[in-house]
């Protein structure tokens, strides 16, 4: 008996079988394939799918909630690129062969995808073409955690808009150099504030650099927060005091590395730390008529205020320090 004429049955769980390249192949064979695809499509239910872009090609990497994983790399005939476990499809036109691929594989993810990674280089296409793809499509892309690694935040605004605000919980916005002397590339968040997914989103990560405290305003509807300040003035630190002890937002837990503290011997005098200490020191308040305390930790180079249950310090006694009293 030939491929054609089995049943549809067997034909179905011939596809469940390949990947989705394959099943792009599948399809092609005749018109009844097709249709039959299209009426009963596979399910991969990825759990995570990490891109990265180069200049001469993109890097994908699959892996469904079964287990099965698929690597792909997509490239000119003479990028320089190598990978040992990557199926590789080359081609002048690689970026579009990878557009019907990662266009294909979307349409057959049914449940939220756990995470979303992109790894973008500098000024390549291959974001530009996810971007497209991700706004075609008919509704955002359903991705619980999304983490993108990118130069600039113009390459993140391009991308977030296409995702589901409903599904997302936690953004993580990275710079793409690394290292100690890497750039502090900015962040400017009044530029995200209009897109749906930010305003949703339970948790914002980030390596990018904020102007100054001042600008923490913008990141209380998290109730999680990990940033990047150039600048700490003390005014800020007491506004951040006041809503967390009143609970008047979501944030419930806040840090950021800073450059510049003019204020940072004086907070330590009102928290009775020692803020040159290596490990951040802590100061507990237990908050009048909660369960709850606010802890404090602070050294000379990160900050951190957090909303806690009386469980997690049930061994630490109050701080009586002034900057606690309102």
């Amino acid at each position: 008996m030939s491929l054609l004429h089995l049943p549809d049955e067997l034909l179905l769980d011939i596809s469940d079988r390949l990947d989705f390249r394959g099943i792009s192949n599948f399809r092609k064979v005749n018109r009844h394939l097709r249709s039959l695809l299209d009426t009963y499509p596979p399910t991969h239910n990825f759990s995570f799918i990490g891109m990265e872009t180069y200049q001469d090609g993109v890097e994908v990497n699959y892996s469904s909630q079964n287990e099965r994983s698929y690597h792909h790399l997509y490239k000119t005939k003479n990028a320089k690129i190598n990978r040992n476990r990557h199926k590789e499809i080359i081609g002048e036109d690689f970026v579009k062969m990878f557009s019907q691929d990662f266009k294909l594989a979307l349409s057959y993810q049914k449940s939220p995808l756990p995470t979303l990674i992109l790894h973008a280089e500098k000024q390549t296409s291959g974001v530009e073409e996810i971007a497209t793809i991700l706004k075609s499509r008919s509704k955002p892309l359903p991705v619980k955690n999304l983490e993108l690694i990118v130069n600039a935040q113009s390459e993140a605004l391009k991308i977030l808009p296409f995702v589901d605000p409903d599904v997302l919980e936690a953004i993580q916005l990275f710079q793409l150099e690394q290292g100690q002397n890497k750039p502090h590339v900015p962040l400017k968040p009044e530029e995200f504030e209009h897109l749906t997914p930010w305003k949703s989103a339970a948790v914002l990560f980030s390596d990018f650099w904020i102007q100054d405290t001042s600008s923490l305003h913008h990141f209380l509807h998290f109730e999680t927060v990990i940033v990047r300040v150039e600048k700490v003035y003390l005014k800020d630190l007491f506004m951040l005091r006041d809503i967390l002890l009143n609970k008047t937002h979501s944030l419930i837990d806040i840090s950021f590395n800073y450059s510049e503290f003019p204020g940072l011997d004086s907070i330590g005098q009102m928290l009775n730390v020692d803020v040159c200490a290596a490990l951040p020191e802590h100061a507990y308040y237990k908050i009048p008529n909660s369960n709850d305390y606010l802890v404090v930790s602070v050294n000379f180079l990160m900050i951190r205020f957090e909303r806690v249950d009386s469980e997690y310090v049930q061994y630490e006694e109050d701080s009586r320090a002034d900057f606690f009293v309102v």
